[in-house]
């Protein structure tokens, strides 16, 4: 399980339960095979060769690990707050066409996308993908503001976001995975610290549902996060949700590794 407020990085990896002990190795009586019945093998009698083996195997060792942290490294985690002055998700069906929009859309930049909230006036993410980067998820946003505007407009909705409405963008690349499941808390319990629900799993417009085997958005990816607790806790769903838990009985605290950054403005093209 996970914890990261006001108390650094080694406190979340504590946090997890970490369990499984390592299993005796046991001898068959069948295996106990006398040197009569068993010839001999030949065995190194250099001390040079057995020394190089072993080196050997330690080089390989080396180079596995290198190339899993290379792989770890690879994948990018950004949290993104899009902030809009005025509501522009105020229904139903303002929301499902914003989220049809972007599933259509963050395919084309090859993002992934690992968690959601959708609210009247803002939408977080956290969002990433194999050595992603800071301007493709820009414009990835951008991108799907503007086809939820001509989606609308096509279905005879008109100007679904008002004239003169600023829009702002607050995008912040997360060290690694125990941030990235920080800011997932965060961004899941948002909607019950902000009044909109009393719990935050009742919420629908959200990726939490999925997170809790309930309903599965097409357009998410949560293998990353989940293969990164299976590492941790032999649950990891489990895990995840108590941690969700605990985080609502703390009113959800904002991570610290989110509490840095300016937002800036959107070009969306009818706001530049």
């Amino acid at each position: 399980m996970l914890d990261k407020e006001n108390r650094g990085k080694e406190a979340v990896e504590t946090d997890i339960m970490i369990s499984g002990a390592g299993a005796q190795d046991s001898v068959s009586p069948e295996s106990k095979v006398s040197e009569k019945e068993t010839p001999k093998r030949e065995e190194p009698n250099s001390e040079e060769s057995t020394g190089e083996g072993l080196k050997n195997e330690e080089r390989k060792g080396e180079e596995q690990g290198q190339k899993e942290r290379g792989n770890r490294m690879a994948r990018e985690f950004f949290y993104a707050d899009v902030k809009a002055s005025t509501g522009i998700f105020t229904n139903e069906w303002d929301k499902s066409m914003y989220l049809k929009a972007l599933k259509e859309v963050h395919k084309l930049f090859r993002t992934e996308l690992y968690g959601f909230c959708l609210l009247d006036d803002r939408i977080r993410l956290l969002a990433g993908g194999i050595q992603a980067q800071p301007r493709t998820i820009r414009r990835m946003l951008t991108a799907s503001l503007e086809k939820f505007e001509a989606d609308t407009a096509m279905a005879g909705e008109g100007e679904i976001i008002p004239a003169g409405t600023t829009i702002r963008l607050r995008l912040i690349r997360l060290e690694d995975e125990l941030d990235a499941i920080s800011v997932l808390r965060f961004i899941h319990l948002t909607p019950a610290s902000e009044g909109y629900i009393r719990h935050a799993q009742d919420f629908w417009w959200s990726s939490y549902s999925t997170y809790r085997n309930y309903y599965r958005w097409p357009m998410l990816d949560i293998s990353p996060i989940i293969e990164f607790l299976e590492g941790k806790d032999p649950r990891p769903f489990n895990a995840l949700m108590e941690y969700h838990r605990r985080g609502e009985v703390f009113h959800n605290q904002i991570p610290a590794c989110i509490r840095i950054g300016e937002s800036e403005p959107l070009p969306v093209s009818r706001f530049v």
